[in-house]
């Protein structure tokens, strides 16, 4: 009677007990909406905008949304990630929204000149900066430059201008165009961002 043959052996490298080693899980590339987006960015700055896609201003500075409005877009990118980075060391386990009077109040009395440390001064004039701007403009400001720091996110407005860089490089956008106040909210906070570069309000 001939031998029924056994289950086939699978491939792959085994250990010294003829078990298989486990494969090495892979870089985790994100859902398909993030890899669509990562993927658009190869379009830009010679292929280099992918190492901007920590946070939404970078992501805005790497297609060119940032340019145009007076300043080096540079360093208004990084006069954003300053001030979101500042903000989150400070006070991040408050709300972005309150005004400076307002965190203090709820922290306690507010520092002297001997307590306070130098990025909490920094963030202070940078602050004072931002607050003197009306709310719609703060509120575009900080979905740029904070609310979505070390996110694959950026605020819907930010991503739908970006879909339409990537349709004018000829490429099909991963999501809707932009709709009416989109451009009006970057506008915003450009100007805030602007104001940062230059040290003073623009009210």
């Amino acid at each position: 009677m001939a031998r029924r043959k056994g289950r086939p052996s699978l491939p792959g490298k085994r250990r010294a007990n003829g078990r298989l080693r486990a494969k090495a899980a892979g870089p985790d590339l994100g859902n398909i909406r993030v890899q669509e987006m990562r993927s658009a960015f190869a379009l830009f700055q010679g292929g280099k905008a992918g190492n901007e896609l920590g946070d939404a201003i970078g992501k805005a500075w790497a297609t060119g949304l940032l340019e145009g409005f007076g300043a080096d877009s540079q360093a208004m990118r990084d006069r954003g990630r300053d001030y979101g980075q500042l903000w989150r060391r400070c006070y991040g386990a408050l709300d972005l929204r309150t005004s400076s009077l307002e965190r203090r109040a709820r922290t306690g009395p507010a520092p002297t000149a001997s307590t306070e440390t130098a990025a909490e001064r920094r963030f202070e004039r940078m602050d004072a900066i931002v607050s003197a701007f009306p709310r719609l403009s703060r509120e575009a400001f900080y979905g740029l430059a904070a609310d979505y720091q070390d996110s694959d996110n950026v605020p819907p407005f930010v991503e739908r201008l970006i879909n339409e860089r990537v349709a004018l490089k000829g490429r099909a956008p991963a999501g809707t165009m932009p709709i009416r106040g989109d451009r009006e909210k970057l506008e915003r906070a450009a100007e805030i961002l602007r104001a940062l570069v230059e040290g003073r309000s623009r009210r």
